[in-house]
C-alpha cells in the first residue's frame, strides 16, 4: 500500500492541478469517441465472426448483390375485424392504395422521384423493365377494370396455377391472410387481410450497419403518411418499412437513453443523501457531483479508447455508464466510510496526512472490489460474440479508469473538501461562509458528529437487529430458499431466441402492425419465421475456397445436374424443420410445371424434361417458340416461416456481375440459389 500512500500525498499537496490534470486527460481520452461506430447489424453483434456462414455471405453478395428491401402494405376488415376481404370492395381499396404509394413524389438531394424512378423500386428484368410488386392483385394484373368487371372473385382467387407479370409464382398464402376454406372442395371462400409487398433497390454503398440508401429512405419517407392517413369505409391499411421500424428503433434508443440518465440522476440523489448530515458545514452532498464526475470521465476514456483502437459501439455498451456510476458510487461510499473513521484518530493532524491515512485504509476494498471486477469483465473477452466481447472489453477499461479516477480525480475533490470545512464554507454552496458552531446543526438542532443520521441507524443499528433476529434469520433463509427455487424454475425454463420486434417499444406504431401481421399472417411472424436460402455453385470457381466471387471457372451446365436439383427440392421439402406453408417453392419445380402445361409437353423426356441442353436454356429464356419463363429465377416471396424458393446466379463471362440485372439468368450460369 505505500505506492498508494505516496500517490495521495501527491494529490493532497496539489489537489487543484489534480484535477486539472485529470479532467484534460479524460477529454483528451474522449477524443477516441470522434472514430466511434455504433454498430447495429445482428450479423456483426451475435454471431462470431469467424463462422464459414460470413464467407457464403460474402460470395453471395459478390454474386447477387445485397437483398433487396421490401415494404409491407396489410390491408384488413374494418376496425381490425374477422370481416371478410374477398369482396371487390377491398380489392378495389388495395389497388387504390397501390397506386397512391406508387405515384407518391420524394424529394432528396434536389432529385423528385416516385417509385418507379430508376433509383427505387426493383426490377427483375433490369433497367427499363416493370418494377416487382407481389400482391393478390396479380390475379388480375393490377388492373382494375379486370376486377370490375369480374363477376367471381373467388373462381378466379381460386385458379390453381397463378403467375405474376415476371413469371413467378404467386402461391396464396403469401398475399392472403386468414383464409377459410372449404371442407369439401379446399376452395377459399374467405380470408382476413390483403398483404402487398412492393420491393425497393438496395443500392448502399457498403454492408457496415449504418450505411443506408438515401434515395429508398426519402421515399419511404415520403409514404409513410400517405398510407397512415388513408380512409376507407371498407378496410383499415397498415404500412411496414424499414424506415419505420428503424424509427421505432431510434425511438426506442432516445426513451432508452433518457430513463438512464433518470436512473443516474436518481442515484446521484441516493449519493446526496447519504453524504448529507445535519449541518451546514460538515454535510458532503456535493461530493455526489465529484463522484459523478469521475464516474463520467471513466465512461469518456473508456469509450474513447476502445473506439480508437477500432471496437464497435452498440446499445449492450450503452448500458456501461449505468454500471460504472453503480461501481464508481461503491468506491466512493468506501472512501468516505474510511474517512469518517480517521476523524477522531488523526484529529489535529494535517489535511494530507488525514488524506493518506483515508487512502490506506480505503484502498483494500476499493482494490479488491476493482481486481475483482476487473477479472470478471476479462474472462468474457475470449467470447466470440462481438456484441459480449466488446462489452466486456469496454467495462474492463472501465473499470480500470474508474479505480484510477477515483484514486486521483475524487481524492483531489475530497481533500478540496477538507479545505472547504477548515475555512467553514458551507456544503454545495461553497462561496458561503457559515457562522454555525461545531455543534450548530440544521433547523437549530444540535449536531453530534458521533451519532448516526437516519440513514446510518437504519442500515449500521436497526436492520442488522431484524436481520440476527431468530425471526428474521427463519425469514431471511426463507426468501432466499424461495428465491433459489424461483431461479431454478426459470433456468430450466430458458429459451434461446431472438426476435426484432422486442426491439420496437410496444406504443409505436409498428407494434401495432406486427400485432396485424401476427393475427393476419401468422407463419410470416412466428416462431421460426426467417427466411434460409440454399446455393449451389461450381466449385471450380474458387479451388476449394468459398470466397471468390464467382467471375471464373467452368460454368455450370445445369441440364447434367437435373437429379441433383430435384433432390434438393424434395430434401428440403421433408426437413422436418422446413414449412409447408408457404410451400418450398423452386425455379426448376416451377419450370417443369410450366413445361408439361406449355406447348413443348409433347417434346419432353419421360421424366417431363427437356431432351437436350439447348432446349432447356432456350425453353427457359422462352427463345425455343412458344413461349417461356423469363423472369421466373427471381427471388420468391419475403421473410415467410421456412419459406423456400430457388434463384440462378449471374452469368460467368457475358458481363461483370455487378453490371448483371439482380436475378437475371444469362446461361450458362455460375451458380443457383434455393431459398427455404
Amino acid at each position: 500500500m505505500a505506492f498508494f500512500s505516496v500517490i495521495a500525498r501527491f494529490v493532497a499537496r496539489r489537489p487543484l492541478a489534480v484535477v486539472i490534470t485529470t479532467v484534460g486527460v479524460g477529454l483528451l481520452l474522449g477524443l477516441g469517441m470522434l472514430r466511434l461506430t455504433v454498430v447495429t447489424n445482428v450479423e456483426d453483434l451475435y454471431t462470431p465472426q469467424g463462422n464459414i456462414a460470413f464467407a457464403h455471405r460474402d460470395y453471395v453478395d459478390s454474386v447477387y448483390g445485397y437483398d433487396q428491401l421490401d415494404v409491407k402494405i396489410y390491408v384488413t376488415g374494418k376496425g381490425n375485424t374477422v370481416d371478410n376481404v374477398l369482396t371487390k370492395h377491398a380489392l378495389l381499396a388495395l389497388l387504390d392504395v397501390y397506386n397512391l404509394v406508387t405515384s407518391t413524389n420524394a424529394t432528396f438531394n434536389g432529385t423528385t422521384f416516385n417509385y418507379e424512378g430508376e433509383r427505387i423500386c426493383y426490377r427483375p428484368g433490369g433497367a427499363g423493365t416493370a418494377c416487382q410488386a407481389v400482391s393478390v392483385l396479380d390475379y388480375w394484373g393490377f388492373d382494375r377494370a379486370k376486377i370490375e368487371e369480374d363477376d367471381d372473385i373467388l373462381s378466379t382467387l381460386n385458379r390453381p396455377y397463378v403467375l405474376s407479370r415476371f413469371g413467378q409464382p404467386v402461391p396464396q398464402e403469401w398475399v392472403i391472410g386468414q383464409m377459410t376454406h372449404d371442407n369439401a372442395t379446399g376452395r377459399v371462400t374467405a380470408a382476413n387481410a390483403y398483404l402487398l409487398t412492393l420491393y425497393l433497390q438496395n443500392n448502399k454503398p457498403g454492408r457496415g450497419s449504418r450505411d443506408v440508401d438515401k434515395y429508398v429512405e426519402a421515399w419511404q419517407k415520403a409514404i409513410t403518411p400517405i398510407v397512415k392517413g388513408y380512409s376507407s369505409p371498407h378496410v383499415d391499411v397498415y404500412i411496414l418499412s424499414p424506415w419505420e421500424q428503424q424509427a421505432a428503433a431510434d425511438s426506442a434508443l432516445t426513451t432508452d437513453l433518457f430513463l438512464q440518465g433518470v436512473s443516474a440522476v436518481l442515484l446521484i440523489g441516493y449519493s446526496m443523501l447519504i453524504l448529507h448530515k445535519p449541518h451546514p458545514v460538515y454535510s458532503q452532498s456535493h461530493l455526489a457531483f465529484a463522484n459523478f464526475i469521475s464516474v463520467g470521465l471513466a465512461v469518456l476514456g473508456s469509450y474513447g479508447l476502445c473506439s480508437l483502437v477500432g471496437l464497435g459501439f452498440s446499445l449492450v455498451t450503452q448500458s456501461l455508464a449505468l454500471l460504472l456510476l453503480g461501481l464508481g458510487t461503491d468506491d466512493m461510499l468506501v472512501t468516505l466510510a474510511a474517512h469518517d473513521d480517521t476523524r477522531k484518530e488523526m484529529e489535529g493532524a494535517s489535511i494530507s496526512d488525514r488524506i493518506v491515512a483515508t487512502v490506506s485504509r480505503a484502498r483494500r476494498g476499493v482494490i479488491v472490489a476493482a481486481a475483482t471486477n476487473f477479472v470478471a469483465f476479462c474472462t468474457g473477452i475470449s467470447s466470440q460474440l462481438p456484441a459480449l466481447r466488446d462489452f466486456m472489453i469496454y467495462a474492463a477499461v472501465g473499470v480500470v479508469l474508474v479505480f484510477i479516477y477515483q484514486s486521483t480525480f475524487f481524492v483531489a475533490c475530497l481533500t478540496l473538501d477538507m479545505f472547504r470545512q477548515r475555512e467553514k464554507r458551507m456544503d454545495v454552496f461553497c462561496c458561503v461562509v457559515s457562522t454555525a458552531g461545531p455543534n450548530d446543526g440544521c433547523c437549530r438542532r444540535q449536531y453530534d458528529p458521533e451519532k448516526p443520521d437516519f440513514f446510518h441507524s437504519v442500515i449500521g443499528s436497526y436492520l442488522p437487529r431484524v436481520i440476527l433476529h431468530p425471526v428474521g434469520k427463519i425469514a431471511v433463509l426463507l426468501v432466499t430458499a424461495g428465491l433459489v427455487a424461483w431461479g431454478a424454475y426459470g433456468a430450466a425454463h430458458v429459451r434461446n431466441d431472438f426476435n426484432m420486434e422486442w426491439l420496437v417499444p410496444s406504443k409505436a406504431y409498428v407494434f401495432k402492425v406486427f400485432e396485424v401481421r401476427r393475427a393476419t399472417f401468422p407463419r410470416s411472424a412466428g416462431k421460426g419465421a426467417l427466411p434460409v436460402y440454399a446455393y449451389t455453385r461450381n466449385p471450380s470457381i474458387s479451388g476449394s475456397g468459398i470466397s471468390g466471387s464467382g467471375g471464373s471457372g467452368t460454368p455450370i451446365d445445369y441440364f447434367d445436374y437435373q437429379d441433383e436439383l430435384a433432390a434438393l427440392s424434395a430434401a428440403l421439402q421433408s426437413d422436418f424443420y422446413v414449412g409447408s406453408a408457404p410451400p418450398v417453392q423452386s425455379w426448376y419445380d416451377w419450370y417443369l410445371k410450366w413445361l408439361n402445361a406449355s406447348s413443348h409437353k409433347g417434346s419432353l423426356t419421360p421424366q417431363g424434361r427437356p431432351p437436350t441442353s439447348p432446349l432447356f436454356y432456350s425453353w427457359h429464356r422462352g427463345t425455343g417458340g412458344g413461349g417461356g419463363v423469363w423472369g421466373m429465377s427471381g427471388r420468391v416471396g419475403g421473410s415467410m416461416e421456412r419459406e423456400s424458393a430457388v434463384r440462378c446466379g449471374t452469368p460467368c463471362h457475358t458481363m461483370p456481375h455487378h453490371a448483371m440485372p439482380r436475378g437475371s439468368i444469362s446461361l450458362p450460369m455460375c451458380g443457383c440459389r434455393l431459398c427455404t
